[in-house]
C-alpha cells in the first residue's frame, strides 16, 4: 500500500508531540545524581593552639554544590567558602586550632576531629559527611639554641622562676647551722626545730632569718613526715647536757681528727645527718622525681602553650625550672661550683663520673628542648635525669661506706659520722620511681647489712651493702675509688 507524503508527515508530528510529552514526564521526575561526597587526606599541622591551620579537601558534587560547613570538635558549623554549584573542587580549609579541646587537651600531638557536611543543589537537596582527623605537631617559628647558662628569655625577660625551691634550700641551711649548735653539745629547742619544718608563719616561729610562705614539711614524702619529726623531737630532747655516747646510751661522739663532736642516738645514728640529708632525699629528690618530673608535670600532655596569668612562663617550663632549683646550683654550673646539698655532692663525684656535666646538660638540653616543643629530646633529658641523680645517690652512699671502713677502730666519731650519711644516701635510693634496687632490697641493706645500731657494724656487712649497690648501679670499677 501506498502512503502520500501528507501521510507521512502526519505521523512525524504525532512522534514530535510525543517527543514532547515524553521530555515533560522527565522534567517530573529528575535525575538521582546521588549524594554528594568529600574527600581528604589525614594531616599534621605545625601551627599551636590558638593559632589558624589549613586543611585540604576534594568534593564531588554531580547536582553542583550549595554548601559546606564544618565544626572543630563538636563546636558550632562554620561555613566553608565554595563555588557555588561546582561539580568537583579542592578547597583549603582554615580553621583556629582550639586552645582547649572538649577534652580539655592543649598541647603538642593534640588530635582534632573536623567534621564536614556537604549540601548540593537538587531540587531534594543531599547531604554527605566525612570527619578529618588532624594531629597537632607544633615547632616553633625560630627555635632556640641550647645556653651555656641555666638562663632562658621570652620578650627579653626572663622565664625562669624557682624561687620557691630556693627558699626550702635556704630553709633547710638555717636547721642546719641551729642542728650544729647540738652536735656542738648546745641545748636546741625542739618547737624551734619543728617550727622551722613546718615554717610556722612564714619565718619559722621566728627562727628563720627571712619570711617566705614555703615550707619543707608539705613537701616531705608523706610517710616520711613523722620520722622527720620524732628524729628533730629526739634530738632536742637529748641535746639538754648530753654525756659521751655510748651503745644504748644517746650523747656526744668526738671526730678526732675533725676535732669535732656529733650528737648521736642510743644506737650510734648520728641527729643532724639523717635529717639533713634525710630532707635531700624526701623533699628534693622527691620533688624532682615524683612532682616535677612526672608526666602530669613535664610529660607531653603537660600545659606548654599558654603563659600562666601574668607570669611569662608556661606550665612546663616552670615545672622544669622547679626540678632544677631542688638541684641547688648556680645558673653557671658547674664553672662555679656549689658547697649545698645535691651539688656540694656532685662535685664530690665528678671526678669519677662526670656527674656535673651530665645533670647540668641534661637540665639545659631538656628546657631548651621543652622551648622547642622537642619531645623527643626532653623526654630523653628527663631520662637522663631520673637515671643521674639516682646513680648519684648510690655513688655517695658508697663513698660514705668507704669512710666508715676507713674509720672502724680508728676515729669512733669520723666512723658513725660517715656511716650516718651512707645511711640517708641509701634512704634516698627509696623515692625514684626508676630505682634499680627494691624497696625490699633497700630495707635489707639497711637493716641486715648495715643494721640499725651502728655499734655492731661489722666489715662484712658493710662490704656486703657496697658490693649490691655498686652491682646494680654499675659501679664496680669504682666502687673501691669513691
Amino acid at each position: 500500500m501506498l502512503f502520500s507524503i501528507k501521510f507521512y508527515q502526519k505521523i512525524l508530528v504525532v512522534l514530535a508531540a510525543l517527543s514532547v510529552l515524553m521530555a515533560c514526564d522527565d522534567d517530573d521526575e529528575p535525575t538521582d545524581f546521588g549524594s554528594p561526597t568529600i574527600t581528604f587526606n589525614e594531616s599534621a599541622i605545625d601551627q599551636k593552639p590558638g593559632e589558624e591551620a589549613t586543611v585540604t579537601l576534594v568534593f564531588n558534587a554531580p547536582a553542583g554544590v550549595k554548601s559546606i560547613s564544618m565544626s572543630v570538635d563538636g563546636g558550632a558549623d562554620e561555613d566553608v567558602p565554595v563555588t557555588d554549584g561546582a561539580v568537583s573542587e579542592t578547597v583549603n580549609v582554615n580553621f583556629d586550632v582550639p586552645l582547649e579541646t572538649t577534652e580539655g587537651r592543649s598541647t603538642w600531638g593534640t588530635v582534632y576531629n573536623l567534621a564536614f557536611t556537604i549540601t548540593d543543589k537538587q531540587s531534594t537537596a543531599k547531604t554527605g559527611n566525612a570527619t578529618a582527623t588532624v594531629t597537632a605537631r607544633f615547632t616553633p617559628a625560630n627555635p632556640i639554641a641550647v645556653p651555656t647558662t641555666y638562663a632562658f628569655t621570652r620578650n627579653n625577660e626572663t622565664t625562669v622562676s624557682f624561687s620557691g625551691q630556693t627558699d626550702r634550700l635556704n630553709q633547710l641551711s638555717e636547721i642546719k647551722s641551729l642542728m650544729g649548735n647540738a652536735n656542738n653539745g648546745e641545748t636546741v629547742s625542739a618547737s624551734a626545730l619543728l617550727a622551722m619544718y613546718a615554717n610556722t608563719n612564714g619565718d619559722g616561729g621566728g627562727n628563720f632569718s627571712f619570711s617566705s610562705t614555703k615550707q619543707l614539711k608539705d613537701k616531705t614524702f608523706e610517710s616520711e613526715v613523722a620520722n622527720i619529726e620524732a628524729l628533730l623531737n629526739e634530738m632536742a630532747t637529748n641535746s639538754d647536757n648530753p654525756g659521751v655516747a655510748s651503745n644504748g646510751v644517746a650523747g656526744l661522739l668526738t671526730r678526732t681528727v675533725k676535732a669535732k663532736t656529733i650528737l648521736v642516738d642510743a644506737n650510734g645514728r648520728e641527729y643532724a645527718q639523717l635529717i639533713e640529708k634525710g630532707l635531700m632525699g624526701s623533699v628534693f629528690l622527691n620533688q624532682v622525681y615524683n612532682t616535677y618530673l612526672t608526666d602530669d608535670r613535664t610529660g607531653d600532655d603537660a600545659q606548654n602553650i599558654k603563659l600562666r596569668e601574668g607570669k611569662n612562663y608556661t606550665d612546663m617550663e616552670h615545672h622544669w625550672d622547679e626540678a632544677f632549683g631542688y638541684f641547688g646550683v648556680p645558673v653557671d654550673f658547674p664553672t662555679t661550683t656549689t658547697n649545698r646539698f645535691w651539688g656540694n655532692y656532685s662535685n664530690g663525684r665528678d671526678a669519677l663520673l662526670g656527674t656535673n656535666k651530665k645533670l647540668m646538660d641534661a637540665y639545659l638540653i631538656g628546657r631548651a628542648a621543652v622551648v622547642n616543643f622537642d619531645y623527643e629530646e626532653k623526654n630523653a633529658q628527663r631520662d637522663v635525669l631520673y637515671e643521674t641523680l639516682e646513680l648519684l645517690a648510690a655513688a655517695t652512699a658508697i663513698h660514705y661506706i668507704n669512710s666508715t671502713l676507713d674509720n672502724i677502730g680508728s676515729d669512733q666519731g669520723e666512723m658513725h659520722h660517715a656511716l650516718s650519711e651512707a645511711w640517708a644516701f641509701i634512704e634516698a635510693l627509696r623515692y625514684s620511681p626508676n630505682a634499680k634496687l627494691t624497696q625490699a632490697e633497700i630495707t635489707e641493706i639497711l637493716e641486715q647489712n648495715i643494721g640499725i645500731n651502728f655499734y655492731n657494724v661489722t666489715i662484712n656487712g658493710l662490704n656486703t651493702a657496697k658490693d649490691k649497690i655498686s652491682t646494680e648501679y654499675g659501679l664496680d670499677d669504682h666502687k673501691n675509688s669513691l
